[in-house]
C-alpha cells in the first residue's frame, strides 16, 4: 500500500487480513473436527483439511505445523468453549449451587457443541493409549474439572451447605467420572441416552449426597 494512504485505511486492510486468516483457520479446524469424526485421527491428513476447506494443500500445514499442531488446536478451542459455558451458567455461584450449575453446563456443552465434542473425545482415547503430547493437555484439563469440583465441595462445607463430612477429593473423583464417562457411552451411542433426564438425576444424586439439612 502506498506510504500516502491514509492510517485509518491501512488499518482497515490489516484488520481485514486478520480476519481472513481467523477464518481460513476456523475453516480448517471445522474440516478437522468432521474428518476425525468419520475417519479418525489416523485418516486425517493436514493436506485433505486444507483442500476440502477450499485451500491450497500446503496451507493447513503452514498454519499449524503439524496433525499434532491442529489437533491441539481443537482441544484448546473445545476447552475455551467448555470454559465459557462453565462460566454462564456457574457465574458467581459457590459450593452446591456450583456444582448443580456446573452438572447442567456439562449437559448443556454435550447438545451444544456435540461434533467438537465428539472429536475431543476421539482425540483424547486416541492420545491415552501413546506418547502424545496430547496426554499432557488432556491430564491437565482432567485436573482443572477435579480442582473445581474440590473447590465448590470445600466451599459448600464452609458456608453450611454441604455435609461437613463430605470428602472433597471423593466428590471431585465421582463428578468427573460421571460426566466423562457418560460423555464417552454417549458418543458412542447417543441414541441410548436421555441427557435432560440423565443430568437431572445426576442433580438430585448430588443434593441427596451433599446437601447440609
Amino acid at each position: 500500500m502506498p506510504a500516502n494512504e491514509p492510517s485509518d485505511l491501512r488499518k482497515k486492510t490489516r484488520r481485514t487480513q486478520i480476519e481472513r486468516t481467523e477464518e481460513s483457520s476456523q475453516r480448517m479446524i471445522n474440516v478437522g473436527v468432521r474428518l476425525i469424526i468419520e475417519r479418525g485421527p489416523q485418516q486425517t491428513t493436514l493436506k485433505d483439511v486444507g483442500e476440502l476447506a477450499g485451500y491450497s494443500r500446503g496451507l493447513a500445514s503452514h498454519r499449524f505445523g503439524s496433525k499434532d499442531g491442529l489437533f491441539q488446536e481443537i482441544l484448546s478451542q473445545g476447552r475455551k468453549q467448555w470454559a465459557e459455558e462453565l462460566r454462564r451458567l456457574v457465574g458467581e455461584r459457590r459450593g452446591i449451587e456450583a456444582l448443580l450449575a456446573a452438572t447442567e453446563a456439562m449437559r448443556s456443552f454435550l447438545t451444544r457443541s456435540s461434533d467438537q465434542y465428539r472429536a475431543m473425545l476421539i482425540l483424547w482415547h486416541e492420545a491415552s493409549g501413546n506418547a502424545s503430547p496430547l496426554v499432557e493437555k488432556l491430564r491437565e484439563h482432567h485436573e482443572i474439572q477435579r480442582r473445581d469440583v474440590r473447590r465448590w465441595i470445600e466451599q459448600g462445607i464452609a458456608q453450611g451447605d454441604i455435609i461437613p463430612t463430605a470428602d472433597p477429593d471423593f466428590f471431585a473423583a465421582l463428578a468427573t467420572s460421571m460426566f466423562y464417562g457418560t460423555a464417552y457411552q454417549w458418543h458412542i451411542n447417543p441414541q441410548a441416552f436421555d441427557l435432560e433426564q440423565l443430568f437431572s438425576g445426576y442433580r438430585q444424586a448430588f443434593e441427596t449426597l451433599l446437601r447440609a439439612s
